[in-house]
């Protein structure tokens, strides 16, 4: 069971990559861009100075052509991700700068 939430968690990783270096508030017009780090809140707005908490929530508020920079840190949750973006549109998950976020699942319950 917990290989599946591994391979998940393997599938994300490869998907982060370098975040916009230059700058912080995403990358551009015409696409929006949210934040994600350990100190942040489901509740805040996802932006970079109130950035959301989890993955998990990201994962459920953005639409296609949106960035969603990861912050460095441990993550301990489980991630699903029910959307898709477009062809023209993707959906892109990505490591903030040279910051190392890590989605660790061994503490997360895999449902039946």
């Amino acid at each position: 069971m917990y290989r599946i939430a591994a391979s998940l968690a393997i599938a994300i990783l490869v998907l982060f990559g370098c975040g916009d270096e230059s700058n912080p508030q995403g990358p551009g017009p015409g696409s929006d861009a949210y934040f994600v780090s350990t100190d942040g809140d489901d509740q805040n707005p996802g932006t970079y100075e109130e950035p959301w908490r989890t993955i998990s929530k990201a994962a459920g508020t953005v639409t296609a052509g949106d960035t969603v920079y990861i912050r460095g840190g441990t993550y301990e949750e489980q991630v699903t991700i029910s959307i898709s973006g477009t062809e023209d549109d993707y959906i892109v998950f990505s490591a903030w700068q040279s910051e190392d976020p890590v989605i660790d699942g061994a503490s997360v319950p895999v449902p039946p």
